[in-house]
């Protein structure tokens, strides 16, 4: 199982791209660890503060976990934890639900990082 995304800010303009391996094989868990890297990677960069993050998911589960504590399953609170404080750090994130043919890119770098021995990141 892989994950991966882009990064866009709140004009669409793409900002990032990263693909890697995931352990666990629920796809589920791969796009919550998917938002949690996106998260981290906007961290990285110097946009904090300069731009808004709008994080597209394709599941509506992950799109409730990491909306409402009170959907979150105890075995990933850990994750969702961390979500929670890159979120406050970031300041401005919107989560967008989007069916998988509008989140293309995602799904094929998350293909693509099955594939791969370790995680690719690159921003601008």
């Amino acid at each position: 199982m892989g994950c991966g995304g882009a990064l866009r800010d709140e004009t669409g303009a793409l900002r990032a791209l990263f693909a890697g391996p995931v352990a666990d094989s629920d796809s589920d868990i791969a796009k919550l660890l998917a938002v949690k890297f996106a998260l981290e990677l906007f961290c990285e960069t110097s946009w904090i503060g300069k731009v808004g993050l709008l994080v597209e998911v394709d599941s509506q589960v992950v799109l409730n976990w990491v909306s409402s504590p009170f959907t979150r399953p105890w075995r990933w609170w850990p994750q969702l934890i961390a979500i929670d404080l890159l979120t406050k750090r970031i300041g401005k994130v919107d989560f967008n639900l989007v069916d998988r043919q509008r989140n293309a890119l995602a799904f094929g770098l998350s293909r693509d990082g099955a594939l791969r021995a370790s995680f690719f990141k690159a921003w601008w």
